[in-house]
């Protein structure tokens, strides 16, 4: 299984980076309780908002905390990333990036042909 993931394997890393993301936005929520906050301002059309309060009501939070436990916490990782030069993937980024990597490529016409020549065909 070289370099491949069973679908229950990905299922499984899947659930664990949700466990672990909503460990981290309970950390944090604790964390910002416990500091002085600002306001921040936010619009958005009525489709975001109502998938924002879907979102927030899964996690049985308000919608402030949800986008809170979100926002900052993505934001932390991006900006993590940033100094260590590094990237990182939510689970369905993880999976469109391995599905592309697994995926057969289509060759071109040049590439057709480079391969004949290659082999000694022509």
């Amino acid at each position: 299984m070289a370099g491949r993931w069973s679908e229950t394997e990905l299922d499984m890393y899947c659930d664990l980076q949700y466990n672990l993301s909503v460990y981290r936005g309970f950390q944090q929520r604790v964390q910002s309780s416990m500091t002085k906050s600002s306001q921040l301002m936010v619009r958005l059309d009525e489709e975001s908002k109502s998938c924002l309060a879907k979102a927030a009501e899964l996690r049985r939070v308000s919608i402030s905390d949800y986008v809170r436990m979100v926002t900052v916490a993505q934001a932390r990782r991006e900006v993590s990333q940033a100094e260590q030069s590094s990237i990182s993937l939510t689970p369905e980024e993880q999976l469109k990036f391995w599905e592309a990597l697994n995926a057969t490529p289509k060759l071109t016409r040049a590439q057709r042909q480079l391969g004949r020549t290659m082999r000694g065909e022509e």
